[in-house]
């Protein structure tokens, strides 16, 4: 019996004590990857096209501008400085998501379900959290092969922290827009913010330019922009790798703790026991 058929099957799941950690865990993660499973058409679109149009339009583009300008035709190096920075935009877009899936789960009770069959807000959090992290993981590495395809070369080192970072800002952003739909019951208060907020986060980080080339007051905003960090976690800088890694994950770890918290606190709500 897979993890859906205690879900599926109401006798089935009143018969069993509530579920352990691991269990309910396993419970989300197969909902949320068979889900991402039946969007095979905007699975191949969030995986492959999208992540390629920005590198290998966007990215080349803004490249061939700047070596024009400076008289060179080497575009290897702002290349290789722009890839870590279209990883974290695309993953950025795991807020929108995480979101989406999480207002799909309440509006039609599949969450409140889980719950009641003994899925807890602890194991709830992640597990919505894995195949989203695993689709961003599928666009770094579709950003990784056309770079290769542009000339680049990465090492086993860049091509790891690549891969951490992607981790770290998909758990982040994830985490936040369920955090999102939790605090905010209307979908179009949750849409204003979405729009308020994601331009002038992916513009106010060092994802196409240099931190130190921003003037002033655009530094100071991409000081507290944590998409600043998961930028830099993947640029092997002396000091600024590790530590940027060390923030985005206390990021992740305390939005994680704040979305279980507020998810457990709805279901209290809910029951009338708060």
């Amino acid at each position: 019996m897979t993890h859906m058929n205690i879900l599926e099957n109401p006798a089935v799941s009143r018969s069993r004590p509530p579920m352990t950690f691991l269990r309910g865990f396993l419970v989300v993660v197969e909902f949320e990857i068979k889900a991402l499973r039946y969007s095979s058409g905007t699975l191949l679109t969030q995986a492959v096209v999208n992540p390629a149009v920005y590198l290998l339009l966007l990215g080349a583009g803004i490249a061939s501008a700047i070596a024009s300008a400076r008289g060179v035709e080497d575009l290897s190096g702002y290349l290789a400085f722009l890839v870590p920075g279209v990883i974290a935009v695309q993953a950025l877009n795991t807020f929108h998501r995480v979101m989406w899936r999480a207002a799909v789960d309440r509006q039609w009770g599949l969450s409140a379900m889980k719950r009641v069959y003994g899925v807890s807000p602890a194991a709830y959090v992640p597990g919505m959290l894995v195949a989203p992290a695993v689709l961003a993981l599928a666009q770094t590495a579709t950003i990784a092969l056309c770079a290769v395809l542009l000339g680049l070369r990465f090492t086993p080192e860049q091509l790891g922290l690549f891969a951490a970072g992607t981790v770290l800002s998909a758990l982040f952003w994830g985490c936040l827009g369920l955090l999102a739909t939790y605090a905010l019951q209307k979908q179009d208060r949750r849409n204003t913010i979405v729009n308020l907020l994601f331009l002038p986060l992916t513009f106010a980080a060092p994802t196409y330019y240099a931190l130190d080339a921003m003037p002033t007051y655009m530094q100071v905003i991409a000081a507290v922009n944590p998409l600043t960090y998961h930028v830099q976690s993947m640029r092997p800088e002396d000091g600024v790798t590790a530590v940027s890694l060390m923030i985005s994950g206390l990021l992740v770890l305390s939005c994680l703790i704040a979305t279980v918290w507020k998810v457990a606190r709805t279901e209290l709500l809910s029951r009338g026991h708060a």
